[in-house]
C-alpha cells in the first residue's frame, strides 16, 4: 500500500496469518494488524515477488492456484482482504470478502456451469476490481458481483448479474489482467500483461437506469428483479447521486412507477439514500447513525431481498482482528489510516 507505507502479507503457523506491517519516516516499523483467514493449508503451492503481477522470468502462470488473494483500502476509511477458492472439480467458486472496517466477512459459493469445465484454473478465478467502496467480483461469461462495502448486511443492496448480462468488455482475457490500484480514483484500472495497455473500469449510469426501468421478465414474478432494482437505484442514489441530471431521470422513473414494489417502497428508498448521501458527504463517521434504507424497518424482510438465486451466502461477524502498536484498537488504526493518506 503505496499511500500508507504499509505491506501485507501472509503467514502460516497453525492457521494462515495475515499481518500489516506500518513503515515510517523515521525508519521505522511496527506490526499493526493482525487476521486470522481460514484457507486451506496447500493453498499456495508457490510464493514469488514479481512487479505488477508478472514474472519476466517465467511467463507461464501456474494452473495449481487453488487461492488468489488481494487487499483494498478506501480514502473513506474502508479495508478489504478478497480472496476466491476454486474448488477441485471446477463445479463451485468460493470468494470471500473480509470487511475489517465492518468487522465481518461475507462467504459467497457459486456454482459454475458445467460447459465451462474444461477451462483452466486460472481461467476461473474472478477479478477483484475496487472503484470507489464498490468491489466488483466479475468472472467473465458467468458473473459479476458489485459488492457494497459501505452496506454490506442485505444482499439486495449489492448488485449481482449473471448470464448475457455479464460484460465488462474487455479487450483482452481476464486471465493476462492485473489491478491496479490507487486509493485517489474513483474507478478501477486494469493492466493488460500481454498488450502494455490500461483499462478503466467504471460503474455506468446508463446500465443501471435500464435495470431501473426493465419490467419484470415475463412469467417471472416482479420481486424476483426488485433486488436488482434495489442495488442499482442506491448506486446510482448514494454513489453517483451528485449529478443533477442523473437524480432527474431518476425523479422521472419515480413518477412513472408510483406504486410501490412487492418487496420495497421506492419513494421511501430515494428519500433515505439521497439524505444518507448529502449529511455523509459532510461528516464520515454519521454512516454509523444515519438510516439508510426503509428495509431495516421493515418487521420481516421479503425473501427474494436476502438471498441471491444459485449463490449461497455465508456471514461471520466479529473477525478476529487484532490492532497492535500506535493502532492499539479500531479507531486508532483508521484514523492513523487517514492520517497517513491525507499527509
Amino acid at each position: 500500500d503505496g499511500h500508507t507505507q504499509r505491506l501485507y502479507y501472509l503467514t502460516l503457523k497453525e492457521k494462515f496469518l495475515l499481518r500489516c506491517v506500518q513503515f515510517y519516516l523515521t525508519h521505522t516499523w511496527e506490526t499493526v494488524l493482525e487476521l486470522t483467514l481460514e484457507l486451506p493449508v496447500n493453498s499456495f503451492h508457490t510464493v514469488k515477488f514479481v512487479n505488477l503481477g508478472f514474472d519476466h522470468f517465467n511467463a507461464e502462470k501456474s494452473d495449481k492456484d487453488l487461492i488468489r488473494m488481494q487487499v483494498f483500502t478506501n480514502q473513506i476509511g474502508s479495508m478489504c482482504v478478497c480472496y476466491s477458492q476454486l474448488l477441485k472439480d471446477k463445479q463451485d467458486l468460493i470468494y470471500k470478502i473480509v470487511l475489517i472496517h465492518k468487522d465481518c466477512s461475507k462467504k459467497f459459493k457459486v456454482s459454475l456451469s458445467s460447459d465451462k469445465s474444461s477451462q483452466k484454473l486460472s481461467q476461473l478465478h474472478p477479478l477483484f476490481i475496487p472503484i470507489g467502496y464498490y468491489i466488483l467480483v466479475y468472472l467473465q461469461g458467468h458473473f459479476l458481483h458489485c459488492i457494497n462495502t459501505r452496506q454490506p448486511e442485505l444482499l439486495c443492496h449489492s448488485l449481482f448479474l449473471a448470464g448475457d448480462e455479464v460484460n465488462l468488455g474487455l479487450q483482452c482475457e481476464p486471465v493476462t489482467a492485473t489491478v491496479l490500484h490507487t486509493e485517489d480514483r474513483p474507478s478501477g484500472q486494469l493492466l493488460d500483461l500481454a498488450g502494455g495497455t490500461i483499462h478503466s473500469a467504471e460503474l455506468s449510469p446508463v446500465f443501471l437506469l435500464q435495470i431501473l426501468r426493465s419490467d419484470a421478465r415475463p412469467r417471472c414474478p416482479s420481486s424476483k428483479s426488485d433486488p436488482q432494482r434495489l442495488a442499482a437505484l442506491h448506486c446510482l442514489l448514494v454513489y453517483m447521486g451528485d449529478d443533477p441530471n442523473l437524480e432527474l431521470k431518476i425523479i422521472e422513473w419515480l413518477c412513472d412507477n408510483m406504486n410501490p414494489f412487492e418487496s420495497f417502497d421506492q419513494v421511501q428508498e430515494f428519500i433515505l439514500a439521497s439524505l444518507y448521501r448529502i449529511v455523509y458527504e459532510k461528516c464520515l463517521s454519521l454512516d454509523k447513525v444515519l438510516p439508510y434504507s426503509s428495509i431495516f424497518e421493515k418487521k420481516e424482510v421479503p425473501v427474494c431481498l436476502l438471498e441471491i438465486p444459485g449463490v449461497v451466502c455465508t456471514t461471520e461477524l466479529h473477525i478476529e482482528t487484532d490492532f497492535k502498536g500506535k493502532a492499539r484498537g479500531a479507531q486508532r488504526f483508521w484514523s492513523e489510516l487517514q492520517w497517513n493518506t491525507e499527509k
